[in-house]
């Protein structure tokens, strides 16, 4: 759960460097920033890594 809220505000923290960065940028790129930001809240980063080890143990299991 630690590795979820860490990864989640990790990547708000960037997008809201990039919104800040972009003043001169039209206003529809800041808000794609921060939809994509909000966006990251319900991926479920703690379950990737046992994803891939599921695709790779069943990807030998195939050949």
């Amino acid at each position: 759960m630690t590795d979820y809220i860490l990864t989640n505000i990790i990547i708000s923290l960037l997008a809201l460097l990039i919104i800040k960065g972009l003043t001169n940028a039209p206003a529809r790129i800041g808000f794609y920033v921060a939809v994509i930001a909000l966006a990251a809240w319900f991926m479920p980063w703690h379950l990737l890594p046992e994803v891939s080890i599921y695709a790779q143990s069943s990807a030998a299991l195939y050949s």
